[in-house]
Order: structure tokens, then sequence, then C-alpha cells
């Protein structure tokens, strides 16, 4: 069974809730029962891939993950799993962010060895423990298949996406962790699977980008069963510029800062170093499509139309990556797209961008967008990220019934007014209009 297969049949099982039950302590590695593994070491193993590592703690702890692994795949599938952590590699800063895939870059670090100064991404996998995870995970989730997901993840990030959730935001973040700095995601994984407080459902994503990006969301207060954040607005899906700034920050521990157009000194500056941009744009998929965050990868000059493209990757399922205002899939399994720089800039409303001044992290931008759905008594469209063409129209519906019904219960409980209620009326009309033509 190839890497995919297991992927495949891993996330099958990760989403099928379990009893747990308390958790002892793993008892030390036993290298004599872990040959197989010992061997795959020895195979490659260098001081220059594994820094301040020998090979026998490489092993070990190698050995530590695998003993960690859901049982429920075979252990020949386990291996392999051990075999291509052993391998990847993230890209390096000189290789293409389109045109190599994650893994497949010569030049690039191992991933596992990767380091932002809280350990190795190996180093955190080794030292995470099931006695560990947090009461609130264990009624429903194994700790087995949570770190499987996880690892399954890291292996394949091309695989995660937002689901059917009003997530797109820290997807795209997780996504760029996934691909520059696996080990701060890890640390952040770590410290969910310990202290998250809350019971988690399983829903369309990977267990593990479940926990990801609901606990990320919840920094700025977030209901997963009705997909809404809780903000000074009231209940809104998405995030508004302030809420996205605050859980960068607080989930990566990184600085960010917000720009409100798209900023081409920033974002060549951020691209040629790895650092993270996230658009918040309008038009992608449909002319309207509602505000959306997208991960900016590269930009560059078509060879064949000589047209400055961006290049990005759109955090949907697959089925959700439509072609719109120029919009091209280059790789639907990624969720890689290309339109015209010109174009995405200039519908772009905001940017969240990765800076280098510690001082980000304790100074809020302007949070204009907030200020004026406030003002204006809320405009459901500035941070609905589902997209209301014709073939989404029966989901689009359902969500909008969803909020709608959340928030009549709010203004019975609170004897106010509905303050969406025209918005709501207006985008259901055009809804029914695209319905029956």
């Amino acid at each position: 069974m190839g890497l995919e297969k297991v992927i495949d049949q891993e996330r099958l099982h990760s989403s099928q809730g379990v009893e747990t039950g308390t958790f002892a302590p793993r008892p030390p590695t036993d290298l004599v029962a872990h040959a197989e593994i010992a061997s795959m070491v020895a195979e490659v193993y260098s001081p220059a891939k594994f820094p301040n590592l020998n090979e026998n703690q490489v092993s070990t702890m190698m050995a530590n993950v695998f003993d960690k692994l859901d049982t429920d795949l075979r252990r020949a599938n386990r291996l392999e799993v051990i075999s291509t952590l052993l391998s990847q590699t993230l890209n390096s800063d000189s290789s293409s962010a389109t045109e190599i895939r994650p893994g497949e870059d010569l030049k690039g670090t191992l991933r596992i060895m990767q380091d932002s100064g809280r350990g190795s991404t190996l180093s955190i996998l080794a030292a995470l423990d099931s006695s560990e995870m947090s009461a609130s995970l264990a009624r429903n989730h194994s700790f087995e298949k949570m770190y499987t997901s996880f690892v399954l993840d890291l292996l394949n990030p091309e695989g995660v996406d937002q689901g059917e959730h009003n997530t797109c935001s820290v997807t795209c973040s997780q996504m760029h962790q996934l691909a520059r700095d696996p080990s701060g995601l890890a640390a952040y994984f770590a410290e969910q699977v310990r202290t998250y407080p809350k019971t988690l459902l399983a829903d369309d994503r990977t267990l593990a980008s479940t926990l990801l990006q609901c606990s990320m969301m919840d920094i700025v207060g977030y209901n997963q069963a009705s997909d809404m954040t809780i903000g000074k607005a009231g209940e809104h899906p998405g995030l508004f510029s302030g809420q996205l700034w605050e859980v960068l920050c607080k989930s990566t521990g990184k600085p960010y800062q917000i720009a409100y157009e798209a900023d081409r000194k920033i974002i060549n500056e951020n691209l040629a170093v790895g650092r993270a941009v996230i658009l918040v744009a309008e038009g992608i998929g449909g002319g309207n499509h509602a505000w959306h965050d997208i991960l900016l990868k590269e930009i560059k000059v078509d060879p064949v139309s000589g047209i400055e493209m961006a290049y990005f990757q759109n955090p949907w399922p697959d089925k959700w990556i439509n072609k719109g205002n120029g919009v091209e899939i280059v790789d639907k399994a990624t969720g890689i797209c290309k339109m015209p720089a010109d174009t995405l800039f200039a519908n772009t409303k905001y940017m969240a961008h990765e800076t280098t001044d510690l001082n980000d992290l304790n100074r809020p931008p302007a949070n204009t967008d907030e200020k004026e759905y406030i003002a204006q008594s809320g405009n459901i469209a500035q941070v609905f990220t589902v997209s209301v063409q014709i073939e989404d129209t029966t989901e689009t519906m359902r969500r909008l019934n969803l909020i709608k019904r959340l928030r009549d219960q709010t203004n019975t409980r609170l004897k106010i007014d509905d303050p969406y209620e025209k918005n709501f009326e207006l985008v259901r009309e055009k809804l029914l209009a695209a319905k029956e033509n």
C-alpha cells in the first residue's frame, strides 16, 4: 500500500470518534525491537542531515514516533510512514514555490529537522505522549489517531483544506507552516493536544486539521458547532483583520501586521525569503464571491502570454476551486491557482503579512473592516467565505439558513431587531434567482 492509500485509510479512521479512557505513559523505547527502523536510519544518517544528533538518538526518536502511530495501520504501512519522514525535505528558498512538490527539493532541509526555536519537528513529535492528552479531547478521540493524523498531514500537506467551514484564514496559516515551519506547527499542535479545553467534533477535515483550525479560531472566540466567530460585532463567520492579526501572532508566535491594500514591496520582500503573505480578496472564483483568504506563493511572468501572474494556494476543498475573474487552476490536488497579478491585487481588501519586528506582536492594526461592519449594521458578505456560484447554491443556502436561525435565536433572547435581515434577504433572492436559471 502506497503512502497516499495509507493517508486515505487513516483519515477514514480519524473521522470516527472513540472512547479512550485513561492513558498510561509509554515504556522506554527498545531499539532491539525496532531493528527495521534502526536500519532505515543507518541508510540515511549523516551529521549534516541530523545536526546535534547521533545515529542512535535519531533511531530512538523515530522508533518513539513509530510506537505512537495508529495500530489500525498495518506494521508495513507504519514503517512506510517512518521511511518517508526520513526522506522528505522542505523547499529551499531558491526553489520555485509552485513547481516543486513538497518533499522533493534535494537542497531542502529534512522536514523533521527544521527548527524555528522551539525544538525540531522530530524532537517535538518524539516528546509528545498519550498520557498528556487533555481530558476534553480524550472524550471523543484517541491519542494515536490524533497523532497519526498530524504526521500524515505533515507528509501530505497538499491534502489539508478548510473543508466546508469558515476557516480559510487559519487554514492559510496552517498550509504556510506545513510548507515553511513544520516545527512551529508541531509545537502548537502538541500544546493543543495537551490543553484543548473543549469537546472536538470530527468533521470533513483531517482530525489534526480540525483541532488546529478550531483552536486557532477560538483564540478570538469560536463555536465549532455553528461555525461562527464571536467578537465585538456579535456572531459572524470568518475573521476580521484585527482578529486575524491576533490569531496569527498568538498561534505562530511570530509578528504579523495588516496592510489595507496589496503592498507590492512587502509582498516581494516576504516571498523572497519565504515569509507568509495571506491575501483577503474578492472575486476568487466568481464575481458574486465574498471575501476569501488565500496564501500567496509566487509572482512571475507567464512565458507564453507575457502577463505577470500571481500564484496562490486556495484553502478550499478541490470541489470549490472554481475558475472566475481570470483564475486558472494549476494543480487541483494542492489548491495552487494563478491569475493576473494586477487583477488579484486590485481585488485585495487587505493582507496579513509576517514581519521581523517583534513589536508587531503587540501592535494591533487599525481594524477598519470591523469598524465599518459595525457602523453599517453589518454586511455579512465581507467575512462570509463561501462561494455563491450556481453550483454551490445548495450549500450556501444551507449555511445562510443556519446563520439566520442562529441570529433569530439571538434576537429572540436579546429582544432586538435583526441588523442583518435586509442583507440575508438580498442574498437569498440572488441565490433563488440563480437556482431558477
